[in-house]
């Protein structure tokens, strides 16, 4: 089995003034009223239907990626982990591979970035 992550970090810095700390760019919506977070999920479940999902994003995000990945994907699997401040990438992917590590030791670990 393969544990998609998605990478859903980010301050809202390199897109101003369309990116802002509240709402940064892997939640605007660009493409066919999708967010690029929603764009990326939807395109994991055409590879990966029905595993769960691990999304990592700031814990002042969780609201916001609750209610996207709702709206397209309400009866999957979610695992969140919100991170209680912004990380670099690495420091991200130790986090979800420490969690992976605790509940999915045997799994494959693919991680993609939402933006």
């Amino acid at each position: 089995m393969t544990i998609p992550i998605i990478l859903a970090g980010g301050m809202g810095t390199r897109l101003q003034p369309l990116s802002t700390p509240d709402k940064p760019k892997q939640f605007l919506t660009f493409f066919n009223d999708l967010s690029l977070f929603q764009i990326t999920i939807k395109r994991i479940r055409q590879w990966l239907p029905t595993q769960p999902l691990l999304l990592l994003c700031q814990a002042t995000h969780a609201t916001l990626a609750r209610e996207q990945l709702l709206q397209i994907d309400p009866a999957g699997q979610h695992i969140f982990i919100f991170e209680p401040r912004a990380q670099n990438t690495a420091a991200s992917i130790a986090t979800a591979t420490h969690y992976c590590q605790q509940h999915f030791p045997k799994e494959t670990l693919a991680f993609i970035p939402s933006d």
